[in-house]
């Protein structure tokens, strides 16, 4: 497998990989492609990076990560196709690639996975993350009308 850092000029692979990721993780996106293009030359625009895998000119997927300043990073979107023979063995390359050859020996990954997706957590897990923090989201619905149901 290769990869590459993107540039803005791929910011419509990204927008295409990131929409069919959305589709595959049953995301509750609904935002527009232009709106994901927006959010793509922001994201490249600060201090993200992203990273294009191919395996033999085929696209493979795509990373889109930062750094934080205490020896992390923040792996934002990490999606490989569905439709790859073995995906979870070009996952794990990729996952190596940006581990061996592009972060700093001894730098520690955040990721977040919806809480609902069993699949994507076994992945992850399977790949040697584990839970550090539970963060709970409130829909801003009252507690009475929660108490009540």
């Amino acid at each position: 497998m290769d990869y590459r850092f993107a540039t803005f000029s791929d910011i419509p692979l990204l927008v295409e990989a990131n929409s069919q990721w959305i589709v595959d993780e049953g995301l509750p996106s609904r935002l527009k492609p232009s709106e994901l293009e927006k959010r793509f030359w922001d994201w490249l625009g600060e201090d993200y990076r992203a990273v294009l895998f191919e395996d033999e000119g085929v696209r493979v997927g795509y990373a889109l990560y930062r750094p934080d300043s205490d020896h992390h990073v923040q792996l934002r979107h990490f999606y490989i196709r569905r439709d790859l023979a073995d995906k979870n063995a070009a996952a794990a390359e990729a996952l190596n690639l940006l581990h061996e050859e592009i972060w700093a020996p001894g730098t520690r990954v955040r990721v977040e996975i919806q809480a609902d997706n069993p699949s994507s957590l076994a992945f992850w897990r399977s790949m040697g993350f584990r839970e550090q923090v539970v963060t709970l989201e409130w829909d801003g619905e009252s507690v009475q009308a929660k108490a009540a149901s």
